[in-house]
């Protein structure tokens, strides 16, 4: 978009017919922005970890090691996913407020009302009318909840406003070439000195883009169309791609691809998806992007009956009716496009960009990731902007033509608007306050959800109601007897119920099914352990540590089991593993305590109990560790 609204878009008013200059009113709406967004995220803000949070952060060791900070810059993260930026970012919260979801729940609603603002910028520097509104309506709408509330989204409000200063800094080179250019034209070669500092700013400005869309690119990927949105505003403002533009869009281009390759050839833990997109052949995709993208769409346009994850409606054998979405979008573009000299290239430029942002998370190519094409609202947080810009700019221009005794009115619906989102974004994300409450809602709206059943019963299982979580997991593996997590859930819960041999039972199902899972590993070394099965159990957590090198419990547990047959020096040095990678684990120091005080090492032996102490005053087993180094210490003879 920008000033290809010149068709009726760049003279149409903002609301109330006043300039959004005017200083006094600008501050207004930004604190109108401010306030309205804060209460509208206030229940977030006491919200607890969720889902995924625990793998990026909870249980991410290398977001909790204090030298850890180049670490998180050159390793996939808790997910095996490579965004370097919102490692470190997350690395950076930890070592501020560790494990109080508040600070890390003030993060997200800041970034998220800087990107309102930068927005607000964006749409004002296109002429697009009602600029603010726009923000505004980013700010309240129900779709972004899902990336506020949840902590580990951070990756979508971090890479948001770093893309956003892209684009505004790529409009600064562009409106430069373009004065540069009529400079050299008027000035020829005499005014050698000033051509020269406009050449200066415009790679400055351009270099500025380049820069923030790579920043944007280590934050999360799906913002990765840009240099197309970057090709399609040049044609939309005049009416062709120029040689000196594509040669310009090269490096992002090169930036994207790069960014992308490392994408899909990641492997994140997708494997709690229990809906994923057909492979079914180049039809059965088609198909899918076309009902997703009008999902999407309608998502967008009526935000009702939202879920933290969807049904899914992939399309394995194509009909004849999965042809409707491609109808619809093609004839609705060749419309637009005739009336493309009047109000349909705004329209184009609107829908445009909102579809070729869903472009990455399609499911073209077979990866992981496309699993969840059909399950967040997160996935439309950067692709919403087209259509909101677009109403905004629909709303200016019909403010315009409106009589000033109808403007109130059409005010007075545009705010109520407002208001409605609002609240209705504000009772979503109430639901995001605990993991029990979120999945009670969703399987009450989806009572068939196998993905929400699973995450209910995770989260009962964690609140001790152990029974009711097993009923859950047992209906998961009824209708999907080959599902390895539920297995291992349904393991957890039979020996969280005292029932050890079934559960060791449902572990080795899980790994039979899926044997790359250190943590099971680890969960049946544990339960045979507790059966007396100590040789048995180490193997479990030897291979635990095999799949998983920095699996911290792992190692202080295999030392729990080398000890439990008396191998005490083996054990001390898993020991001391565990510790190098918690150092703030009383537990792994205990451990290491009984071990050195059983080999007659007393004095060390202490120390480690006395750190525990000091790392959790409380903690009685290290203070029955201090009674028996001072009853060895009496009963050795002088």
């Amino acid at each position: 978009m920008g000033n290809l609204l010149r068709h009726g878009y760049a003279r149409a008013a903002t609301l109330g017919d006043r300039r959004e200059g005017d200083g006094s009113l600008t501050r207004l709406q930004g604190l109108a922005i401010i306030a309205i967004g804060i209460w509208t995220f206030s229940p977030v803000l006491r919200g607890d970890w969720l889902w995924d949070d625990y793998k990026y952060i909870v249980h991410n060791v290398l977001i909790h090691d204090p030298a850890g900070f180049w670490k998180v810059l050159t390793r996939p993260d808790g997910m095996g996913v490579y965004d370097p930026l919102t490692s470190g970012v997350r690395w950076l919260q930890w070592q501020c407020w560790g494990d109080n979801t508040l600070g890390y729940h003030l993060t997200n609603v800041g970034l998220h009302l800087a990107g309102a603002f930068l927005l607000w910028r964006l749409f004002d520097r296109l002429r697009i009318p009602c600029a603010w509104l726009g923000a505004m309506i980013f700010t309240v709408h129900p779709l972004m909840v899902e990336s506020v509330a949840w902590i580990a989204e951070l990756k979508n409000t971090l890479s948001l406003p770093l893309l956003l200063l892209a684009m505004l800094a790529f409009l600064d080179y562009d409106e430069g070439d373009r004065r540069f250019a009529r400079r050299a034209e008027e000035g020829g070669r005499v005014l050698k000195s000033m051509d020269y500092d406009w050449g200066w700013r415009r790679r400055v400005d351009y270099f500025r883009a380049l820069g923030w869309f790579g920043m944007s690119m280590l934050a999360k990927t799906t913002g990765m169309m840009l240099p197309v949105i970057f090709l399609g505003y040049a044609w939309c403002k005049r009416g062709t791609i120029s040689r000196s533009e594509i040669k310009a869009g090269v490096p992002f281009f090169v930036v994207a691809l790069a960014a992308g390759w490392v994408t899909a050839t990641q492997h994140g833990d997708m494997s709690n998806s229990l809906d994923v997109v057909a492979n079914g052949g180049w039809a059965a995709r088609l198909a899918s992007v076309g009902w997703a993208g009008l999902f999407f769409l309608g998502k967008v346009l009526f935000p009702v009956g939202l879920m933290p994850d969807y049904p899914g409606n992939a399309v394995v054998s194509p009909a004849p009716v999965d042809i409707l979405p491609w109808l619809l979008l093609i004839g609705g573009l060749g419309l637009f496009w005739s009336k493309r000299k009047t109000w349909g290239l705004p329209v184009l430029a609107g829908l445009g960009f909102f579809m070729i942002n869903l472009v990455p998370i399609f499911g073209f190519i077979a990866m992981n990731y496309a699993s969840m094409v059909w399950s967040m609202d997160h996935l439309v947080y950067l692709p919403i902007i087209g259509l909101i810009g677009l109403f905004a700019a629909g709303v200016g221009t019909a403010m315009k033509s409106l009589s000033r005794a109808a403007r109130p009115l059409a005010t007075g619906a545009v705010t109520l608007l407002v208001a409605v989102l609002a609240f209705a974004s504000h009772g979503y994300a109430a639901k995001f306050s605990d993991e029990e409450t979120l999945w009670r809602y969703a399987v009450g709206r989806s009572p068939h959800l196998l993905f929400a059943q699973e995450y209910l019963g995770k989260a009962l299982l964690l609140n001790n109601q152990t029974e009711e979580a097993k009923a859950y997991f047992e209906e998961v593996l009824r209708q999907k007897p080959q599902r390895a997590t539920s297995h291992y859930d349904l393991g957890r819960a039979l020996v969280q119920l005292g029932r050890l041999e079934e559960g060791i039972a449902e572990y080795r199902q899980a790994l039979a099914l899926d044997p790359t899972v250190a943590e099971v590993e680890n969960n049946l070394g544990t339960a045979l352990l507790q059966s007396g099965k100590n040789s048995e159990a180490a193997v479990h957590f030897e291979r635990a540590v095999d799949l998983k090198p920095d699996y911290a419990l792992a190692q202080d547990n295999w030392g729990v089991a080398l000890a439990a047959t008396g191998q005490y020096q083996a054990a001390a040095e898993h020991f001391a593993r565990a510790m190098e990678l918690t150092p703030d684990s009383a537990e792994a120091h205990d451990n290491m305590g009984y071990a050195l005080l059983k080999m007659g090492r007393n004095e060390e032996a202490q120390k480690h109990f006395e750190q525990a102490l000091q790392i959790e005053p409380d903690d009685a087993k290290a203070r029955e560790g201090l009674e028996a180094v001072q009853k060895s210490a009496q009963a050795t003879p002088k």
